[in-house]
């Protein structure tokens, strides 16, 4: 009798539902600072590994750990505030900008999507004039940016507890052959929410 008791119950951890709603409030239990509570839900949830409690509760703002230079670097004030200001305007949050609701953004059922531009061709609208200066500004680091033929673009609104998932940039997402680029880089165009981006060599 215990034995089907204990099966049902790891049945329900192992439901998508369950996990996914579970997922949430251990990740925020995580944030809390509460990880033996954390801990106890991940394993009923099936889980054998989480994130440091480095990366989900994270220094207060102004606090930095130091990279090592070869792997990233941190630039303040990268994009002149013209540009900063038609990327605020252009990826404004839900309902102030037409980006999201044109892409269909917020239905489950879309998938990843991005756009690639020619970076020797000519400028021809605001984002090619915005992907130069990134590139600009990441050749200052990372000098094998300037013979960058191309570069991909993408961009994601959403709420503080849904961040990004752990990923290696790669063309086309490693299909075939896992091609690194030669340089990847983050613009914060909003930073009312989130925390920081962790990297990794």
């Amino acid at each position: 009798m215990r034995e089907a008791a204990e099966d049902g119950v790891e049945d329900v951890g192992r439901d998508a539902r369950a996990r996914a709603i579970g997922g949430q409030l251990a990740l925020s239990l995580c944030q809390r600072g509460a990880n033996e509570d954390a801990s106890d839900l991940l394993e009923f949830l099936g889980y054998s590994r989480r994130l440091s409690e480095e990366v989900l509760r994270y220094a207060e703002e102004g606090a930095r750990e130091r990279a090592p230079e070869d792997v990233a670097r941190v630039y303040d004030d990268a994009l002149d505030a013209r540009a900063l200001r038609f990327l605020g305007d252009a990826f404004a949050r839900r309902g102030a900008s037409t980006f999201w609701i044109e892409h269909d953004y917020y239905a489950p059922e879309t998938g990843f999507f991005s756009y690639v531009h020619d970076v020797p061709s000519r400028r021809e609208n605001k984002m090619d004039a915005v992907v130069d200066m990134v590139k600009d500004v990441a050749s200052r680091a990372f000098p094998g940016v300037k013979r960058a033929r191309y570069a991909e673009w993408w961009a994601h609104s959403r709420p503080h507890t849904d961040g990004h998932q752990l990923h290696f940039d790669s063309h086309d997402e490693g299909l075939g052959e896992v091609r690194h680029p030669i340089c990847s880089a983050v613009v914060f165009v909003d930073g009312c929410c989130g925390g920081a981006a962790p990297v990794a060599s």
